[in-house]
């Protein structure tokens, strides 16, 4: 595992998680303190809100796509590189996330109920073309 013991784990019950950086909330969650990842969601939920928003537009599939992202931070969890920044992980992670739900609702035949915005529709239509037109 790379540079897994940049970040110790914190585990002094007794050090405040507000006062702790992001990543050392993360190493604590990964070491079993569960109210860490309380504390990151609380940090972090409205940050990915705010990029999801930016990307889908719907509030429901934005709060669809913020949990997902959080599911998979708790899935990959062992996987976080704890000598790395949290936040880009994070958004790398959302990012895969609306990427691949658009996909899937593009794969849909069109009576399948896609409810992808124009600009959505746009996004994956960019994501398809070779980079020679995307300019």
């Amino acid at each position: 595992m790379k540079g897994h013991d940049s970040i110790p784990f914190p585990q002094d019950e007794e050090t405040p998680l507000s006062e702790t950086s992001e990543e050392e909330l993360m190493c604590a969650y990964i070491g079993g303190r569960k109210e860490a990842f309380q504390e990151l969601f609380s940090r972090l939920g409205p940050l990915l809100t705010s990029v999801a928003r930016r990307r889908m537009g719907g509030d429901d599939q934005v709060r669809d796509v913020v949990q997902q992202t959080f599911l998979q931070v708790h899935r990959a969890r062992f996987d976080f590189d704890r000598s790395a920044l949290l936040r880009p992980w994070l958004i790398t992670i959302e990012l895969n996330i609306i990427r691949e739900r658009r996909r899937r609702a593009i794969r849909r035949p069109l009576g399948g109920g896609s409810n992808l915005t124009l600009q959505e529709v746009a996004f994956v239509i960019l994501e398809k073309c070779e980079t020679r037109y995307r300019t």
